[in-house]
């Protein structure tokens, strides 16, 4: 119990959460600060949502051989993975930089995580991406399986693949790492975002091979692990997609609501650039009644 109050307030403090930010969505206020007192023990469905907010696994919490992994790049990767969802690519270019110059002595993982940042600046804002892909294929032949973030830069290999036309994407392939992905158990909450990621990226391509059941399914079947696990990580990116998909075919006052939540998830997120734009695009393109001959 002592140890759990301390992991638990350490970890918290840690990522600078308050008590009310750690419950919220999960529990009580009260509840995290009789846990933090030892004055209660939490069962294992509270503990376990916990620990996908603090990004730890659930042994962290009484195991004391068990310590978070040691990397120099914390604040950069907390930074950078806002930066990658929020597709800020041109900011991160800026960010990756100030580190890189700093030259630090870094561990092989640190290394392969800033080229596969790397090879994402070099895809999105340099347009050089057969160098990103050769950059980023080098990398993941370095990896095996087992490793961590091997499925997270298999994922982006794959995406860079799908955006270029690539022969070597397909479908078998998205569908191998969301099987090894969907079976493997979710302990730490970058597990979950990853499969959300992948899921995501696999609606993108089913959506331009033009098979848009398929498409609609998996979208639809993804927001529910977002439901699932009480998390919006993409969740507005999805509920953009799922607008885009139903133009052409689907009544304007459905398209409507794909994209009005989609916005209003953007805003609560603090991305109010995504938002501004599907403001003005339901205004000019939703709302906008036809002119008559």
């Amino acid at each position: 119990m002592t140890l759990l109050a301390t992991r638990l307030r350490g970890r918290r403090l840690e990522l600078k959460l308050s008590q009310a930010e750690l419950a919220d969505g999960i529990c009580e206020q009260g509840q995290i600060s009789r846990i933090e007192k030892g004055k209660y023990n939490p069962g294992s469905d509270l503990l376990y949502k916990l620990s996908l907010k603090l990004n730890v696994s659930m042994n962290y919490f009484f195991d004391e051989s068990i310590s978070k992994e040691s990397s120099t790049l914390n604040n950069f990767k907390v930074l950078s993975n806002k930066l990658l969802t929020e597709r800020e690519y041109e900011s991160l270019k800026y960010l990756y930089e100030l580190e890189v110059e700093k030259k630090k002595k870094l561990t092989l993982s640190d290394q392969l995580y800033l080229t596969w940042i790397e090879s994402i600046i070099l895809f999105h804002c340099d347009d050089k991406k057969e160098e990103a892909i050769k950059k980023l294929e080098a990398s993941v032949i370095k990896m095996t399986k087992k490793d961590r973030d091997y499925f997270k830069y298999f994922n982006s290999l794959m995406n860079f693949y799908s955006l270029t036309k690539n022969k070597e994407i397909s479908e078998e392939m998205y569908l191998t790492v969301i099987t090894r992905l969907s079976d493997s158990k979710i302990t730490y909450i970058e597990d979950l975002e990853l499969l959300i990621k992948v899921r995501y990226n696999y609606c993108r391509y089913l959506w331009m091979e033009n098979k848009i059941d398929n498409a609609i399914s998996e979208i639809l079947e993804t927001i529910d692990i977002c439901k699932k696990y009480n998390h919006n990580y993409l969740l507005p990116d999805l509920y953009c997609l799922l607008g885009n998909i139903s133009e052409g075919f689907s009544e304007k006052s459905e398209i409507k609501k794909y994209f009005s939540i989609s916005q209003f998830l953007y805003t609560l997120a603090g991305n109010e650039k995504m938002s501004l734009t599907l403001e003005n695009y339901i205004k000019n393109n939703i709302d906008t009644p036809l002119k008559s001959e």
